[in-house]
């Protein structure tokens, strides 16, 4: 949620100040490559390199990359991203080699920065999200109970109960 507010902010203000629209990329960074969600054996990551000794280290822990990728001239972040077409496709024939939490922990453990996507039933399992309480239960007449995201912040140490559904139109 607060992604979400914080983004509508950032485009507000450049086009406020700056006097610029911000254009969507999807999950692909515009400045960076590869900086995009991949896929893996059982689901996705986050992947985003962007300083040039991430890209020597991804090359390092990916042994049989393809030789192109130890060009020179793909070193400076802006330099790979006008690679992509080159780049995306080869990481993703690494990255779907591994489950999920295979890769994260490998990349992390090089000091790559790669982050698990989450499912919306991976997200509901997360220990965090179930021991701060985000998720509250509600009641409909028409749609019975059911969990919905709780206000984000604390007052006085608690969360505010679950909105409940809207009233119904008769």
């Amino acid at each position: 949620m607060q992604e979400s507010v914080a983004t509508q902010e950032h485009m507000i203000r450049e086009a406020a100040f700056d006097g610029v629209a911000i254009v969507r990329n999807g999950s692909q960074h515009k400045h960076a490559a590869p900086a995009n969600i991949f896929p893996c054996k059982d689901g996705y990551v986050f992947l985003f390199v962007l300083a040039p000794p991430h890209w020597q280290k991804l090359l390092e822990v990916w042994e049989d990359h393809p030789p192109e990728l130890d060009a020179e001239e793909l070193r400076p972040p802006h330099r790979r991203r006008q690679h992509i077409d080159l780049i995306n496709p080869a990481v993703e024939s690494f990255t779907g080699r591994y489950t999920k939490r295979e890769l994260t922990e490998l990349l992390q453990g090089a000091g790559i920065p790669c982050l698990p996507v989450n499912s919306p039933s991976d997200f509901l399992a997360e220990e965090q999200i179930r021991v701060r309480d985000f998720l509250g239960e509600v009641s409909s007449p028409t749609l019975g109970r059911y969990r919905v995201p709780r206000f984000p912040a604390l007052f006085d140490g608690k969360r505010p109960p679950a909105a409940g559904p809207p009233p119904e139109v008769t």
